[in-house]
């Protein structure tokens, strides 16, 4: 029994040593074939760093000598274009990355497009990203239509490919999303519109889910678009208040309103956070329009609302002259103290 037990131990010894023979074997060829292939990419990255310079910045056409001719060339040119696009921002050299990539890269981010290693995949979409690698859109939409199961993050970046080089489904991608997208996913995806086509989602905007319509009020501050006040303007209305306050800070970022008139019911509203954006909105108009309302609002229940009141009022000499003397008129403390503090900050 005893001897059964001791030949079944050496047996498991034996066993267990040469797993780990092989294995540290495989580790040492690994690191032995990444080291050569590491060697490789450097080789021709030093090699060709100025025939790079010539193609993407004195742009000479010199392909000839960069082209991949190799597996390991391919991943040496991503590092380098890579480097460039980061870089060096210019419209010049990413149309020369975009005419490269294209012409010499396509075939070797398709097929890494289609590897059984999730990682793989996405690193190619952020390539066919980051390169501008328009003729690989059809396979992406394959792809998604396929029925194959990929990762949210997958389809989010398939859908920043197709948005930015199909602009024309951006209608079905922003009304009905194959995955479910937030706000920060569409304000991403709305960033790769030109105007035109953003022009064209305002006309949907009533069927956009909610996370868009959003997203889409935050882009039009972001991208400063002063055409847009009037669309912004008829949102103060709306039943949502969420939407009503999103819209209020827009207008307050662009600066502009087109009538005051439209805005002053708003004083009355029972949510303190549209009765603030009212008082930051109201520093751009003219202070002999926005004097009285603006004192009304000093004396508002909210500290936060007294404050941007007075601090709209500060902005102007004549502003200032107003506030001064409203202190004097003011039987209310919690105002008084309020201008007081804003005057002596403006000092």
């Amino acid at each position: 029994m005893i001897q059964q037990l001791v030949i079944i131990l050496a047996i498991g010894i034996v066993v267990m040593c040469s797993l780990l023979l092989i294995l540290t074997c495989y580790v040492v060829i690994q690191r032995l074939i990444n080291k050569r292939a590491r060697l490789l990419i450097n080789n021709y990255i030093t090699k060709h760093a100025d025939d790079w310079y010539d193609y993407l910045i004195n742009e000479i056409d010199n392909e000839d000598l960069i082209k991949p001719a190799y597996a390991q060339d391919f991943a040496a040119i991503e590092e380098i274009l890579g480097k460039y696009k980061k870089n060096v921002t210019s419209n010049r050299l990413s149309l020369r990355i975009s005419m490269f990539a294209n012409d010499y890269m396509s075939h070797y981010y398709c097929k890494r497009l289609h590897h059984s290693r999730w990682s793989i995949r996405l690193n190619a979409i952020y390539r066919v990203l980051d390169f501008q690698i328009d003729s690989l859109t059809s396979t992406v939409i394959e792809m998604m239509d396929s029925g194959r199961k990929y990762t949210d993050q997958e389809y989010f970046h398939m859908l920043k490919i197709v948005v930015n080089f199909q602009p024309e489904k951006a209608k079905e991608i922003f009304m009905r999303p194959p995955i479910k997208l937030g706000e920060f996913e569409y304000r991403q995806l709305l960033l790769l519109l030109h105007a035109e086509t953003k022009d064209k989602l305002l006309l949907l905007f009533d069927n956009l889910p909610e996370p868009c319509q959003y997203a889409l009020i935050k882009v039009i501050a972001e991208k400063n678009d002063r055409n847009k006040i009037t669309f912004l303007e008829e949102l103060i209305a709306d039943k949502d208040k969420e939407m009503r306050i999103r819209a209020l800070k827009a207008i307050s970022v662009l600066g502009t309103i087109s009538d005051v008139n439209r805005y002053l019911p708003i004083m009355d509203s029972k949510h303190w956070e549209e009765r603030l954006m009212l008082a930051k909105i109201l520093n751009y108009i003219p202070v002999e329009q926005s004097s009285q309302p603006l004192k009304r609002l000093m004396q508002d229940r909210e500290w936060w609302v007294r404050y941007q009141a007075a601090k709209s009022l500060v902005n102007s000499a004549r502003g200032k002259l107003i506030l001064k003397e409203f202190i004097k008129e003011t039987d209310d403390l919690y105002a008084k103290e309020m201008a007081n503090n804003v005057i002596q900050e403006s000092l």
